[in-house]
């Protein structure tokens, strides 16, 4: 009795920090439990918030060595974010429910502008909310690029970098992405 309402109080804490809204920076989080009888985050090693605003969904499973930096993160619920995977946000990024990213996968919504005649380095960076739908299998070392919209019931094949919107039950490969056929 005492054990479960120990569990409820530290799994409520780490959801928290989770689904923050004030601001928290460097933020570095590990936790050996697994909060299933809560329906909350499944902290499966170190990970690493550079954010102000995450909301994070129930059932959630986040494996080590995973990066949140920026503003305006929201996970939906029963998403799964693989070994090593770096998300950024400057605008926003939507990662719909029951969606699987694989390792290593970088998703960022902002870009460096590249006018002539202003060194790389001094260009404005340019930024646009990226949107995974529901259901999506994101998989393994994939770049996700600042303004792209997946459809929901996508497959995104590994290695595969998607600068262009997807269109729902579509399954793309290549660099840059091309459908190769439906679900």
């Amino acid at each position: 009795m005492f054990t479960a309402i120990v569990f409820k109080i530290i799994a409520k804490f780490y959801h928290y920090i989770l689904a923050i809204e004030s601001r928290f920076y460097r933020v570095y989080i590990a936790d050996k439990h697994v909060f299933s009888n809560m329906g909350g985050v499944n902290l499966r090693g170190h990970i690493y918030l550079y954010s102000t605003k995450i909301q994070v969904g129930k059932d959630v499973s986040i494996w080590p060595n995973v990066y949140f930096s920026g503003d305006n993160i929201v996970i939906g619920d029963n998403v799964q974010i693989g070994y090593g995977t770096i998300i950024h946000s400057s605008k926003g990024v939507v990662i719909g429910s029951n969606t699987q990213i694989a390792a290593q996968c970088y998703i960022i919504d902002t870009n460096h502008g590249t006018a002539r005649g202003e060194l790389m380095q001094k260009q404005p960076l340019e930024s646009e909310t990226i949107e995974i739908g529901e259901d999506v299998w994101i998989g393994a070392q994939c770049t996700v690029l600042k303004g792209v919209k997946i459809g929901s019931h996508v497959v995104v094949a590994a290695n595969t970098v998607v600068n262009k919107d997807v269109p729902p039950y579509a399954i793309v490969a290549g660099s840059p992405a091309k459908i190769i056929r439906y679900r």
